[in-house]
């Protein structure tokens, strides 16, 4: 249909026609804001058959909680500026609409007689965009998190550093405090010496090498006597278990040799991490027993304490980084502990209770002795 009141709409003979299957909303309102016309998508999202729309204002339809900025921008064009912005307003499903609004003074003469107001839908871009940009951040968040775990990760390998190091000082600590007794043999004074010096070197070792520490590997594996390792590892630990009036007491099922596949140094340090918890869980002094056997394949490794035991949720937490039970402690130790059983094919079990003790039961594959001499070829 023709009108010709608004034939200057847009600067050109308007057809009202060419709207009336356009997907986006579209009417055209009197300058007082009462609607003239509107195209059949303005009535769904208004909500209201098109003949009732022609005879109500904009002002009765749209609901929206931004109508002062509509306003704002009607009072412009309504003055002759064209402008377009943005609004949200519930649509006809109650649902949450962002519309792209465009309004068009229509100008007869010089003078502005009506304004087409164009609503396009643009909720879908607009969540689209939202959701790209949110996905921006969380990968901006991501990186600077990296960021930050990288920084923790050097604070807990200097934390880890520090505290694995104490370890061979403490032991060394306690021989040269032995060696200050006049009546120390020489032999013993000699051995003393020996041990300071070998752990005093696993100190130098720690330090230089930790990087390797923090995630363990077997690429230098060799053979490991269970035996003969756990009696160096109860001569580095008696010094400081005699300190706490604790006796050490070693248990072997069998006087076979026992093999694993392993690296001394590491054994020795994840062993000595567990021992030195154990007798600094007995203040009041006691007992600590190692217990070596060899049970359908595996060597089994069984430490057990006489000292204040752990809880179950303790327990849980034990090998977490800077979870301790100690007052001084990092709990780093255990993590490290355990990270280097495991990457040596290890387990480890933990029982405890409160008041009674704790025992760490620690499984490795054992080697069979004839397999022995071949296990690193």
């Amino acid at each position: 249909m023709k009108n010709n009141q608004y034939s200057g709409f847009l600067n050109v003979s308007f057809d009202y026609g060419l709207f009336e299957n356009h997907l986006d909303a579209i009417y055209v309102t009197g300058l007082q804001g009462d609607i003239i016309y509107a195209n059949p998508a303005a009535s769904n999202l208004f909500c209201c058959p098109k003949d009732e729309l022609m005879c109500r204002s904009y002002r009765e339809v749209m609901v929206s909680g931004e109508m002062e900025a509509f306003h704002y921008y009607f009072q412009k064009a309504a003055e002759g500026e064209t402008n377009q912005f943005e609004l949200a307003m519930s649509g006809s499903d109650r649902n949450r609409l962002i519309l792209q609004v465009m309004m068009v003074p229509n100008e007869i003469e010089g003078r502005v007689v009506s304004i087409a107001v164009y609503m396009r839908d643009i909720t879908d871009r607009k969540l689209l965009e939202e959701r790209l940009e949110r996905m921006a951040l969380e990968r901006t968040f991501s990186n600077e998190l990296s960021k930050v775990e990288h920084l923790q990760t050097v604070s807990q390998l200097a934390a880890s550093i520090s505290h694995e190091v104490r370890n061979p000082l403490t032991v060394t600590r306690g021989f040269i405090q032995l060696l200050r007794d006049t009546v120390v043999s020489e032999e013993k004074k000699e051995q003393y010496i020996n041990i300071s010096l070998a752990e005093l070197d696993r100190a130098e070792h720690i330090i230089t090498d930790y990087l390797n520490f923090a995630k363990p590997s077997m690429q230098n594996a060799e053979l490991l006597e269970l035996n003969r390792e756990l009696e160096y590892i109860v001569q580095v630990i008696q010094p400081y278990a005699s300190m706490g009036n604790i006796g050490v007491h070693t248990i072997k099922d069998d006087e076979k040799d026992i093999y694993i596949l392993g690296q001394g140094k590491k054994f020795h340090q994840s062993l000595i991490n567990i021992i030195k918890n154990g007798i600094e869980a007995m203040e009041q002094g006691g007992d600590l027993t190692i217990r070596l056997t060899e049970k359908d394949d595996k060597a089994v490794i069984v430490i057990q304490d006489t000292g204040k035991g752990m809880s179950a949720e303790q327990i849980r937490m034990l090998g977490t980084p800077f979870y301790t039970t100690k007052e001084q402690g990092t709990g780093l130790g255990m993590m490290v502990s355990f990270s280097i059983i495991k990457a040596m094919e290890g387990e480890c079990e933990v029982e405890s209770t409160p008041g009674r003790g704790t025992c760490f039961t620690i499984t490795f594959p054992a080697i069979p002795f004839p397999q022995a001499g071949n296990a690193l070829n």
